[in-house]
Formats: C-alpha cells, structure tokens, sequence
C-alpha cells in the first residue's frame, strides 16, 4: 500500500501544525476555566468543572455574560467564539480520515456524523493551505487565551500579595 496516498507527507505536517495549536488553545482554555472557575466564582453557577470542549465553551460564555463590567469578559467572550468558531473545522480534520485524491495541495477527508439514530457521512476537500490557515487562526486564539491567562495569574499574585486586597475579596 502506497502511505503517501491515504496520508502525503505535505497534508500531515499540516495537519501536525493544527494539532499542536489546538493543544495550545485547549491549554488556554482550560486555564481560563480554572481561574474563573476557582477565583471569580463560576463554582457558584456551575457546579462542576467543564471537561468538554463544548462545555468549556459554554461556561466560559456565561461566566462572561454574567460579568459584562469585569475587565476580562470581553475578552474570554471574543476567544470562546473563536473556539466554538475553529472547533467544527478542526473536528473534521483531526478525526476524518484523508480518502485519497490528493494532488500536492488537496485531498478529500471523510469522516461519518453521529446523529440520533443514524451515521450520516461527510467527505469533503481540504487544502494543505485550508489546514495551514486553520493552524494560524487556532494559534492566534491561543495566543490570546494563554496571553489573558496570564494577565489574569499577575492580577491574582497582586490580590493575594496584598494584605488589603485579601481582605477586599
């Protein structure tokens, strides 16, 4: 069997730089979770911590909503979207399957959807600059998740370093 042929060596290493910042923005997210989760009261909203990515989101987006004046709101509302946006795309990528076709640049990728009682299947083209697009998206929103994660740690290290912010919360 030829390997290039169900998985060429350009489509992979495309598929490889998407995996990795998806990771990146998985990572930022799961930290915006915690924070908000254990420093800025989503305990009280949300009984348990979110483990799915479609959880994750849908707390992050209510913890934003029920503080619209907080300083991060905005900001945690704008990467969840961008999360939920890239999420379908990357979905499809990452657990589809490449059926061959490919010519330098593109091939097809198949996946079959889950519905309620039936496998519907999906096959559509993907393009190694369709993934290469996809991977810079993903790591931009990355960037801005773990950047505000980390806004976010120092504003915390301030509160607990301060004997008047302790007494504050």
């Amino acid at each position: 069997m030829d390997e290039n042929r169900l998985l060429p060596k350009r489509y992979a290493e495309a598929l490889g730089y998407s995996t990795l910042a998806w990771a990146l923005l998985e990572t930022g997210l799961d930290i915006l979770v915690a924070i908000t989760f254990h420093r800025f009261d989503g305990n009280q909203s949300h009984p348990e911590i979110p483990r799915s990515l479609s959880r994750k989101i849908g707390y992050l987006k209510d913890i934003a909503k029920l503080r619209p004046g907080h300083p991060w709101a905005n900001r945690i509302l704008a990467i969840a979207a961008t999360a939920g946006e890239l999420s379908d795309e990357r979905h499809h990528v990452t657990h589809g399957v490449a059926t061959g076709g490919f010519d330098g640049e593109s091939t097809y990728v198949f996946r079959l959807l889950y519905e309620k009682t039936m496998h519907q299947p999906l096959e559509r083209p993907v393009s190694v600059t369709q993934l290469r697009e996809l991977s810079a998206k993903t790591r931009d929103a990355a960037i801005a998740a773990l950047d505000l994660a980390h806004e976010m740690v120092d504003a915390i290290k301030d509160v607990d370093n301060d004997p008047v912010g302790k007494a504050g919360r």
